[in-house]
């Protein structure tokens, strides 16, 4: 089914900016970066004017050149030309928006503007397709219907990226945790909590949460009971009972740090809905002299 595209020099610039900023604004959610919105558009508009200035290398050369346009030599030639301003527009975009950057930084932000673009035409074109194979006729693609095509994948790859970066999060958050009490031990999964900020307010040491159902296994009968109060959305006053356990062992990626006397505090419901982890760090566990 035959269809066509007409696209002015106006449009064009308009949809290649906009596509830009898009695949900016991905790498930006990928990345984890921290840029404001007048960086992406300076790079979508740097991307955008190297863009052009291939475009137009390619179509003077072919006019110039009508002799051998068609010969083996030129054609590699210009595919060798559109790579050369795809990569060198992926690196001026990335150093623009996200810059300054180190070599390592430049083409790793490079690679991921690169990853993105893949991933936005293959939604868009995986969107045309469907969209016209819908249609019994041929109809021309306008310049308008191929940028809703463009706002439709980009929303398809923000939910993805999204979708990706919140599980690579939280599997950076999730450590092993082995806990001892009394010569019992117990090894569960743990999340590191940045957001727990629960201090005991007699000795202001830092409690952590864990799943009553797992203290359990571990603890029979205890000797003392902190009451620790606290305050969530939807609680404006609570009391969780805490006792002191012997010690925290809790695996990193460097090494093991070891808590002695920790002060854990327990929870009725379970702490992980999905049951993915039994306790919560306390959002200084993993950093400062506080945890050694």
């Amino acid at each position: 089914m035959p269809v066509t595209v007409k696209i002015y020099v106006d449009q064009w610039i308009f949809i290649n900016f906009v596509m830009d900023y898009f695949l900016l604004a991905l790498v930006k959610r990928l990345l984890g970066l921290s840029v404001k919105r007048g960086r992406l558009s300076l790079g979508a508009l740097s991307g955008t004017a190297v863009s052009g200035a291939g475009t137009a290398a390619v179509i003077g050369l072919g006019q110039t050149t009508q002799g051998w346009a068609g010969s083996f030599p030129f054609m590699a030639f210009l595919l060798a030309l559109r790579i050369a301003c795809a990569v060198g527009g992926s690196l001026i975009m990335a150093q623009v928006a996200y810059g300054p950057l180190k070599r390592q930084g430049l083409f790793r932000a490079a690679g991921a503007l690169f990853f993105a673009a893949v991933l936005m035409g293959g939604l868009i074109y995986a969107l045309t397709s469907m969209f016209f194979l819908q249609k019994a006729f041929s109809m021309a693609l306008t310049a308008g219907s191929l940028l809703c095509f463009g706002v439709g994948a980009y929303f398809f790859a923000r939910g993805a990226v999204g979708f990706l970066t919140e599980n690579r999060e939280k599997r950076q958050k999730l450590r092993m945790v082995r806990l001892s009490y009394r010569g019992r031990e117990c090894g569960i999964m743990a999340l590191w909590d940045t957001g727990n900020q629960l201090f005991d307010p007699l000795s202001g040491q830092p409690v952590h949460i864990l799943d009553s159902q797992v203290c359990r296994t571990i603890v029979e009968t205890v000797e003392a009971v902190r009451c620790i109060p606290y305050q969530t959305i939807g609680v404006s006053e609570g009391i969780l009972p805490a006792i002191f356990f012997d010690t925290m062992e809790i695996e990193t990626e460097e090494e093991a740090i070891l808590l002695k006397k920790p002060l854990v505090a327990l929870s009725s419901r379970p702490v992980s809905p999905k049951g993915e982890y039994q306790l919560l760090l306390h959002g200084s566990a993993l950093k400062g002299e506080q945890c050694k």
